[in-house]
């Protein structure tokens, strides 16, 4: 590939109250080999099959440990319990974005492990199948991109089971669906007409597609050398727009949810590379890379459901990768918590957790409580790392803007005695007319639960316009955290920087008494403000008949919410539907699970708000509620 060329960086509009420096995020971070390196590289490697994510020195090692460690054995058996289940299903119907890939790691793992053909010829009616259909990218070329990763793992790793001739029939598909009609798109990136989204744009696209063909042209390297060459060259300089500005904090700024993807595809990426070249060309070395194994554990609440900003889902997200990365980076610590959180929540290892795994040791009481990531602005705070009653809090500020974001300066969820007490209800669909105008006055902010009233956000002057400002870069502050207490403040002042009587709006969080409270505070100096403060919850609410206190409960278990304010203001509870003022399309999905714990001031010049939040358990006393102080008194003794 040419060198010469220039990918474009694209990104959502930039303004002054964007990220410093976003434009010059771009630049090499990494060694980029040619393609006549690469097969030069790729010979003295000496790279046989298997060369997709391992070697055959791999698996015999996995294969070794299997008898010796006590916990390889159990996610052997695992792993094998589900090929087991696979073996009863049918190949897919049609193209099969994500499961028909998850069946080929799995079957192809335990055929490498055991050598039963059983397990293969399963592998292979699904390779067969997904040969048969006319394209890989029946919706979005996404979709071509993890079939890829999964028939380049079943090519490779199957190699030697495959006949001559079915290695054909997957070979060609691999090159007539992508590798063959990607490499004009790489060579042409920017001919009218030409989906080159993926090389040329900072989405998660980018990352899982570029993987995908990579992989597929490390299967084949050796039948189609200059085809493949050219493929692995051209992702390299493509990942180049992605990367750097997807771990230079080490967070996803698409939320936990759109990282998950994208650092599967990095590790897939890396374990591919240096099993096939003898070297990942210093991926591993881009700056954040050694801290985005934190990003998941920080944003995920102590119930194990995470942080779900960014069209997300609230679902564990502390997966194998941190395997990969633990190994790769010497962080034995992210093998730790990979495996604290399988012990907690009783997760089931799967293919990549047998894969990646390697035995460490480390004590997680030296791992602090509190992480806060640059860029996203993110912070997840907890009392106890092995309790998972424990009491968490997960905030934001960061940019409204982002792709996948909604309006959610000042957002958070809260879990405490194994519930989760303040939801995100999520996103909306993906189909909805003029979901994805991230324009500022674009329709997406016209759908509630991408506007700031859907998102545990505080809302100022509410109207039919978007009720934060869409193009909003908001930063964390102040963040300070010790053993028994941490705190983090955002200036929320540029959400509200498109309404003129809005002169400074921040919000804190502070997790006190030994870590046994949580209490969430607004201050506002505003001409004649409209105040709104909502936290969407699950649960049953009960007011006090002074308006001050709240009662919350679900599962048996109960919640005291105290409210203190420098002006007259009381708890209400609201459905979680727009506001009378606010856009309401025909399109909004209905969220009759959750209602609003509200508190509303319609006037005020300078507000102060302050709620408290006190699990109630045998184990902790409400004690003192703390007196309405200013933040900028803040500090932990």
């Amino acid at each position: 590939m040419n060198s010469d060329i220039k990918f474009k960086y694209e990104s959502r509009p930039q303004t002054k109250l964007c990220i410093d420096g976003a434009e010059s995020i771009r630049k090499v971070m990494y060694r980029h080999s040619s393609m006549e390196e690469l097969r030069k590289e790729f010979h003295q490697k000496n790279a046989g099959h298997p060369r997709v994510l391992a070697t055959r020195e791999d698996f015999e090692d996995i294969i070794a440990r299997i008898k010796t460690d006590t916990r390889t054995k159990k996610f052997f058996d695992e792993v094998v319990r589900e090929a087991e289940e696979l073996l009863q299903t049918q190949p897919p119907q049609t193209p099969e974005r994500h499961l028909s890939t998850e069946r080929l790691k799995n079957l192809c793992l335990v055929y490498r492990l055991t050598k039963e053909e059983r397990f293969a010829n399963r592998a292979w009616q699904e390779m067969e199948r997904m040969c048969s259909f006319p394209t890989w990218s029946p919706t979005e070329k996404l979709d071509m991109g993890y079939i890829l990763k999964g028939m380049a793992i079943g090519y490779d790793w199957l190699f030697d089971f495959l006949s001559s001739a079915q290695r054909e029939i997957v070979r060609t598909a691999i090159l007539d669906n992508a590798l063959l009609p990607e490499r004009k798109v790489y060579q042409n990136p920017y001919e009218e007409g030409v989906d080159a989204h993926y090389i040329l744009q900072n989405t998660n696209h980018n990352v899982s597609i570029n993987c995908g063909l990579m992989m597929a042209a490390a299967a084949l390297f050796d039948e189609c050398e200059e085809v493949c060459s050219e493929i692995i060259e051209s992702a390299l300089w493509a990942l180049e727009n992605y990367l750097p500005e997807f771990l230079e904090y080490g967070a996803g700024k698409e939320g936990v949810y759109y990282w998950y993807w994208p650092i599967e595809s990095t590790n897939e990426i890396m374990g591919t590379l240096r099993a096939t070249f003898g070297t990942d060309y210093g991926i591993s070395r881009t700056p954040g890379i050694e801290k985005t194994g934190y990003f998941p554990i920080y944003m995920t609440g102590a119930t194990g459901m995470a942080f779900n900003w960014g069209n997300g889902l609230p679902k564990m997200y502390i997966s194998a990768d941190l395997f990969h990365l633990a190994k790769i980076l010497n962080k034995p610590e992210l093998c730790k918590l990979r495996l604290k959180a399988m012990e907690k929540y009783d997760i089931t290892a799967k293919a990549y957790d047998l894969l990646w795994y390697l035995p460490c040791g480390y004590d997680l009481s030296e791992l602090p409580k509190d992480g806060y990531f640059e860029r996203t602005e993110s912070v997840g705070m907890c009392s106890d790392w092995d309790d998972k009653n424990a009491l968490s809090v997960c905030l934001k500020g960061g940019f409204n803007n982002e792709i996948h974001g909604s309006l959610n300066t000042g957002s958070f969820v809260l879990d405490a005695l194994g519930e989760r007490w303040a939801w995100l209800i999520g996103q909306e669909s993906y189909d909805v007319p003029g979901y994805w105008d991230y324009s500022e006055n674009g329709q997406r902010w016209t759908y509630y639960r991408m506007r700031a009233e859907g998102q545990n956000a505080m809302v100022l002057n509410p109207s039919n316009k978007p009720d934060q400002y869409p193009l909003a870069y908001s930063k964390i502050e102040k963040f300070e955290s010790k053993p028994h207490a941490s705190f983090a403040i955002i200036d929320a002042t540029p959400a509200f920087s498109n309404d003129e009587t809005v002169n400074s709006a921040k919000r804190g969080f502070y997790m006190l008494d030994n870590r046994q409270k949580i209490m969430i505070q607004d201050e506002i100096q505003a001409q004649n403000a409209d105040y709104w403060w909502f936290m969407q919850t699950k649960a049953a609410i009960e007011i006090g008949a002074d308006g001050k206190t709240a009662v919350l409960e679900q599962n048996g278990k109960k919640m005291m919410v105290f409210l203190r304010s420098n002006v007259p203001a009381v708890f209400q509870v609201l459905d979680a539907k727009p506001l009378p003022m606010c856009p309401n399309p025909p399109e909004n999905s209905p969220n009759s699970a959750v209602k609003k714990l509200t508190v509303h001031i319609p006037v005020a010049n300078d507000i102060t708000v302050s709620l408290v939040f006190v699990p109630l358990t045998d184990r902790i006393n409400i004690g003192r509620i703390p007196t309405l102080k200013t933040m900028n008194t803040w500090h932990i003794l």
